[in-house]
């Protein structure tokens, strides 16, 4: 009975100290005067998130109900949220060094390690000081043919579906993920799994992992590795982790071997620049490692989920789908090489299509959200409220982008916005930022536009897209690192040979 009087004891003790730092915690929060729903004591406002998952309309919601500036808790934790361009600027383009907070980072950091979108300091300088120029316009018409590619493989899957609704997001991100082998490490996939099943498999689990990421975002217990591992989505995340770290284990092994006898001056993908800093003892093995794993998720998840984007509301607007199929045949022509392969000119020309995917990633930003911790007090608002030193302000590109000031009728879906001659002169700079701005913006921007448009142009000279995703359910996306529906981008692919939408109702 002594045991377990003192187990007891020790319980109640241990629960005591557990709310007492809690509370202290609560009582020693950030404050601001930025409005926001009420918070509970120790909780903050974590029951108006406790349905999962969390949907990008519940940010939509709280700005109608609380302003363009607005403020909620995660247990003490301040996030304040920032929707016009003028705050925007200010948060982005500070005299301070950015950095992202780690709430947000945290358990992205899990699965990808101290790679370009997570490290901070020193570590970030340098490695974007090496990554940055592999990714300049001249370097990119070298992977063209890789784009090419990935966008023949698309279209072979989308074939074999025989006018089926499918979720084009798993044949797109199988094909990113093919791309960012060939064209990032200089490797192809099927060099290091030749059953394109077994390919298909990783970029199941690596949409899996980064649903669970989700999760963790929302339920700050789930910051803590040893509660997670205790979860059946953390041992699923660690299957996954694990899958991911022997991928590029495997191709980092592969890429040494292929290196031998060549000359440094012919070698340009980002896997030998960093295997070339690797060997001269500017950065690590394990820096290598992270990397890649980055770009593993930067270059194929968010181009897949932009590309996919782009498919469903071009099947939902059928006159801008048949624009952007007479500009392809104006630039390929309708005889038979109208199915060749794209070049960096042939993409240049193509206007419309340009314009489409830019109103695409204004309505639907693929990073929904960049989490920014705040290293100085700083006003918004037009001076009603301040950030204060410690806070998460989470820059809203969703709310950005929609708003009627920079983009009037902001739900319309008006790929004429971008066009010349339109409006975009009498915007704020700071209106429109899929990619964001400054010294962490995104490096892979203009590579990941060339990759879409390029994949775009192929799947749309060959089929009609039909809907089967409502607007709503696009509508219906996951607040997290990345933004995608929660059911899917579901479309149907039919040979351009028969009527189009539009066609067959005049």
């Amino acid at each position: 009975m002594g045991f377990v009087a003192a187990c007891s004891c020790l319980l109640v003790w241990a629960a005591g100290a557990l709310v007492a730092v809690c509370a202290w915690l609560w009582a020693s929060r950030l404050r601001t005067a930025a409005q926001g729903p009420p918070p509970l004591p120790l909780i903050g406002n974590l029951l108006s998130f406790r349905k999962l998952p969390v949907l990008v309309g519940k940010l939509r919601a709280l700005q109608r109900a609380y302003g363009n500036v607005f403020r909620f808790y995660m247990g003490p934790k301040l996030f304040m949220v920032v929707t016009q361009p003028d705050d925007v600027q200010k948060i982005l383009t500070t005299s301070w060094q950015r950095e992202r907070d780690p709430y947000f980072i945290r358990p992205l950091r899990v699965f990808v390690g101290e790679g370009l979108l997570t490290s901070k300091g020193d570590v970030w300088r340098n490695h974007r000081k090496i990554i940055e120029p592999t990714f300049h316009t001249e370097v990119l018409s070298r992977f063209v043919d890789s784009f090419n590619e990935g966008a023949r493989f698309t279209c072979e899957k989308l074939a074999a579906a025989a006018g089926a609704e499918v979720d084009v997001y798993g044949p797109l991100f199988h094909a990113a993920l093919r791309t960012f082998t060939s064209t990032i490490v200089g490797i192809q996939l099927d060099e290091l799994e030749p059953d394109r099943l077994k390919q298909a498999e990783i970029a199941d689990e690596v949409k899996d992992g980064l649903q669970t990421i989700q999760k963790r975002i929302f339920r700050p217990w789930m910051q803590m590795e040893w509660v997670v591992s205790m979860t059946p989505e953390g041992r699923a995340f660690r299957r996954q982790i694990g899958l991911i770290n022997g991928l590029v284990g495997q191709i980092i092994n592969m890429a040494k071997k292929k290196r031998n006898g060549t000359m440094l001056y012919k070698r340009s993908s980002l896997m030998d620049v960093l295997l070339d800093r690797r060997r001269d003892m500017e950065i690590s093995e394990g820096e290598v490692h992270e990397e890649v794993c980055t770009f593993a998720l930067a270059s194929t998840e968010t181009t897949a989920a932009a590309t996919g984007f782009t498919l469903s509301l071009l099947a939902l607007h059928p006159v801008w789908q048949d624009a952007v199929h007479r500009e392809l045949d104006e630039v390929f022509g309708t005889g038979e090489g109208r199915f060749r392969s794209s070049t960096a000119a042939d993409i240049a020309r193509l206007a419309v299509l340009d314009c489409v995917v830019k109103e695409t990633l204004r309505l639907f930003p693929i990073v929904p959200n960049l989490p920014h911790l705040v290293s100085e007090d700083t006003p918004l608002d037009g001076g009603r409220c301040v950030a204060p030193r410690g806070a998460c302000v989470l820059v809203a590109l969703s709310l950005l982008h929609r708003q009627p000031d920079s983009f009037p009728e902001p739900d319309r879906f008006d790929p004429g916005r971008f066009l010349k001659g339109g409006s975009s002169a009498d915007r704020h700079p700071y209106s429109y930022l899929p990619f964001g701005t400054g010294s962490r913006k995104c490096v892979g921007g203009r590579f990941a536009l060339l990759q879409m448009k390029t994949l775009l142009a192929a799947v749309l000279r060959r089929f009609h897209v039909l809907p089967g995703s409502s607007r709503q359910q696009l509508e219906e996306v996951a607040l997290s690192i990345t933004g995608q529906p929660i059911s899917g981008l579901r479309v149907a692919f039919v040979p351009r040979h028969t009527p189009s939408p539009a066609a067959a109702r005049t």
